[in-house]
């Protein structure tokens, strides 16, 4: 939707992907019921998001992004950025 706003509004045929900052929660999943805790470890993350046509190839691209950043420790690295420079 973003893409096709700028398609219509603006002379910009050159931005293919924008980078949006959300938070994602650093939590190990609990192994039972009785193991959850209400804790509010999260990390700030930018995430480059590629821009399509559709909304369908969009979410997708969104989560195989969100995937891959689950999966690594760069949100521990934004974590401790954000603790360090507050």
């Amino acid at each position: 939707m973003f893409k096709q706003y700028l398609d219509e509004h603006t002379d910009d045929k050159t931005t293919n992907q924008i980078r949006l900052a959300f938070p994602l929660s650093i939590r190990a999943p609990p192994k039972s019921v009785e193991d959850f805790q209400l804790m509010n470890q999260f990390a700030i993350v930018p995430m480059d998001i590629k821009l399509v046509g559709d909304m369908k190839n969009g979410l997708k691209t969104i989560k195989e992004g969100m995937d891959s950043l689950k999966n690594s420790f760069e949100p521990f690295a934004w974590m401790y950025v954000t603790k360090v420079t507050m």
